[in-house]
């Protein structure tokens, strides 16, 4: 397992990044930034058409879910599920089907998971809000988990689809960038395992492997 770590990038986890500082703090793993991280820099490679950079990030991703995360964790689906489309990308039709019917069987955990979550409170800047959210936080911590039960449905039928080699409708990844709290909480780690679920290429003709 020693060799295995030291194959994953360190990904920039430096004791002058504030990002880190801020995870770390709120009780966050170095692993579970560094997956963030490297899910993130998949995502930007795969949208300007670096397929190889994607890859590489995907993959290393998955080594870090592997190694560190439970296996009903979403973020290990997401992982799963990435592989399935480097699968694919490689023109293994079958393995990336499997990959994707095993994401959507750990997706299926989800629900269990959303309801252990740990939501942090906001902390936001308005005194307004802040008394709002002291008075009327069951109902804000409910409204949380709605959402998230949504999204964790769309994701699914999403996973179920590339299981049978349909395109996932839109490009739910694009959303990533404006709904990552910068609360590191639970919540934050459901939504990257929903929103960094790779989409189809958004220009096929100009893919580079």
């Amino acid at each position: 397992m020693t060799f295995l770590h030291d194959c994953v990038p360190n990904i920039s986890l430096l004791k002058d990044d504030a990002e880190y500082i801020a995870a770390r703090a709120a009780g966050w793993r170095a692993c579970d930034l560094r997956w963030e991280r490297l899910q993130e820099r998949a995502l930007e490679a795969w949208h300007r058409g670096d397929a190889s950079s994607a890859i590489r990030c995907w993959r290393w991703a998955w080594l870090v879910a592997r190694l560190n995360f439970r296996k009903d964790d979403p973020r290990f689906a997401t992982s799963t599920a990435n592989l399935g489309l480097v699968a694919r990308l490689a023109g293994k039709e079958p393995r990336a089907r499997r990959r994707y019917v095993m994401a959507l069987r750990q997706w299926g955990a989800v629900v269990d998971h959303i309801d252990r979550m740990v939501i942090a409170r906001r902390g936001r800047s308005s005194l307004f809000h802040l008394r709002m959210e002291r008075a009327h936080w069951g109902a804000y911590d409910q409204q949380f988990r709605a959402r998230a039960m949504r999204l964790a449905s769309d994701i699914a039928v999403r996973l179920d689809l590339a299981s049978s080699g349909q395109p996932f409708p839109g490009q739910r990844s694009l959303r990533w960038p404006g709904e990552k709290t910068s609360t590191f909480d639970d919540l934050r780690k459901f939504l990257g395992a929903a929103l960094l679920v790779a989409d189809d290429a958004p220009n096929p003709d100009h893919i580079r492997h």
